[in-house]
């Protein structure tokens, strides 16, 4: 099922390279040129756990290797030699029929394959499935393991219980025993063996509360802020001890030059001050001409993320100026841009703050 679902998702050149099926347990390695994207796996979830609801018998049948090969779409291990004759498993439709038209394209919806392990004899022994890793293997080769039955139960009730977990955390208002739990949250996260995709959610979410919650900080005191230096040291000291390579946020009204001074000094100050650098992107509405309301925003890129990451100041802004409909220009590590967009700017701070953690990751 799991071979099946991958040619129709990652295309027909996707080629099984090694499998290990124990238990609950099943380890696949499978040729592919490109990172698996989130989507791509829940789609591989999603297109296996159907075949398990449509309670698809299991054949097995044996053939003159000459013979099975004339199966179209068959499928088989990369490299591996096989005996003569051959054990063909199929999912779904009976080796006899399809032996009557083997070079029928219907057979390249079906899961069919040499094989000499052992299979289920119904698709719903299965029970449930879920891919809890995935990742490269290097040149070219990845590698997915995936749970069913009782370990798929198990994975889906770990998540569960993160999930109630990160709904505790969002009503924590002590800042102290907010960065403890959401720092023990993460550590638990990376080490749980829930799904790929349910990883990928969680792990969104909390980031996306930790930086609400640093710019909440923020938010309280920004209108003393902005008189200077206390703006600065502020977002200084809610980055302190939590590693947070970004910073995104979005100023009272003020000039380009307020803004550009506020953002340097963050970026400038970070190394020396948290140990680590920090890229800067600020907004704030310019009010200079009343009558003509714009917003501005500026960025402000270490140079170390400018060669490492490729995190271009430059193409940052022009990203969000797109968005907002406006002009930007700049240079790789300090850009700038104006809009004559003046309403809400919140889904303009989500792209600046996706932008960066998407390079940055």
């Amino acid at each position: 099922m799991v071979n099946l679902a991958l040619r129709q998702v990652l295309g027909a050149t996707v080629e099984q390279c090694g499998s290990v099926v124990s238990g609950g347990k099943l380890r696949f390695d499978f040729t592919y040129g490109r990172p698996l994207r989130t989507e791509q796996v829940r789609e591989l979830d999603r297109r296996v756990n159907e075949m398990i609801d449509r309670e698809l018998s299991v054949h097995t049948g044996v053939l003159e290797l000459k013979r099975a090969k004339q199966i179209h779409g068959i499928r088989a291990v990369f490299g591996e030699k096989y005996p003569d004759p051959v054990r063909v498993v199929s999912i779904g439709v009976s080796v006899d029929e399809i032996m009557l038209d083997p070079g029928s394209t219907r057979w390249w919806d079906y899961s069919v394959e040499l094989c000499g392990g052992t299979h289920l004899s119904n698709t719903r022994q299965a029970e449930r499935f879920v891919i809890v890793e995935e990742g490269s293997r290097g040149a070219g080769v990845h590698r997915l393991v995936a749970v069913t039955g009782e370990e798929c139960r198990l994975a889906q009730e770990r998540a569960r219980d993160l999930e109630a977990r990160l709904e505790e955390i969002k009503r924590v208002s002590d800042q102290a025993e907010f960065n403890v739990r959401v720092n023990q949250f993460i550590y638990d996260l990376e080490n749980s063996f829930i799904s790929v995709c349910q990883h990928v959610v969680l792990r969104q979410r909390i980031e996306e509360l930790k930086s609400q919650s640093r710019r909440a900080i923020v938010q309280l005191n920004k209108a003393a802020q902005m008189k200077g230096n206390t703006y600065v040291s502020d977002v200084l000291d809610s980055l302190a001890g939590c590693y947070a390579p970004y910073w995104v946020d979005q100023l009272p009204d003020g000039s380009r030059e307020s803004l550009n001074k506020v953002a340097k000094s963050i970026c400038d100050s970070s190394k020396s001050r948290l140990g680590f650098d920090v890229a800067v992107f600020l907004f704030c509405r310019d009010r200079s001409n009343p009558s003509q309301a714009k917003t501005l925003f500026v960025a402000h890129v270490p140079e170390g993320f400018v060669v490492r990451h490729s995190l271009i100041a430059r193409d940052w802004v022009e990203s969000v100026s797109l968005l907002l409909g406006g002009k930007s220009g700049g240079k790789d590590q300090v850009a700038q841009g104006v809009s004559p967009c003046a309403a809400d700017l919140q889904p303009a701070l989500d792209a600046a703050a996706e932008y960066a953690r998407a390079r940055l990751a």
